[in-house]
């Protein structure tokens, strides 16, 4: 957009700039997660059924492809993974107070799918998707890293007998 204004591109991607993003990003997402797990919060437990394990694809996939930067579309394909577990929480919470980061979440994969969907992964309007994308990382970010400090933590405590934290 910049060429077409006649400027000169920022080259942003040549700096440290993307990597301190990443690592920020991929820092806060950790920290949310590691509070939720120790006050112990049930913060999007990922069910043991097939939509769980999907998710656990789709969005491992998502966060993986996304830190190595690779192909836009075929990380938007393994989103449509996501959306079965997604859709449990939804439907389990909707008759709680709480059902709204779940609907949050959905709404945030189904925006990434709808303003990404071009042929070539881009939009004429590039800052909004970026935030998108950017809001689903974390959001996948942090529930696969609860779920898996969560099941170490049940784990830990099932070993020493601890019925009280046996699920």
């Amino acid at each position: 957009m910049r060429g077409e204004a006649g400027l000169s591109p920022w080259q942003l991607a040549d700096t440290w700039l993307p990597f301190l993003a990443t690592a920020f990003v991929l820092v806060c997402a950790v920290a949310v997660a590691t509070t939720s797990v120790f006050n112990e919060r049930e913060f999007f437990l990922i069910d043991r059924s097939s939509a769980g394990t999907a998710f656990l694809f789709g969005a491992g996939i998502y966060c993986g492809t996304y830190l190595l930067g690779t192909n836009f579309i075929y990380r938007l394909m393994f989103l449509l993974l996501c959306i079965p577990q997604l859709l449990d929480w939804l439907m389990r919470k909707s008759q709680k107070p709480s059902w709204v980061p779940e609907a949050g979440v959905l709404m945030t994969v189904l925006g990434v799918l709808w303003l990404n969907g071009n042929a070539n992964g881009h939009t004429s309007f590039l800052l909004f998707p970026q935030v998108l994308n950017w809001i689903l990382f974390f959001f996948l970010a942090a529930v696969l890293t609860y779920n898996l400090l969560h099941h170490l933590r049940a784990s830990r405590l099932g070993q020493h007998g601890d019925p009280q934290h046996e699920r």
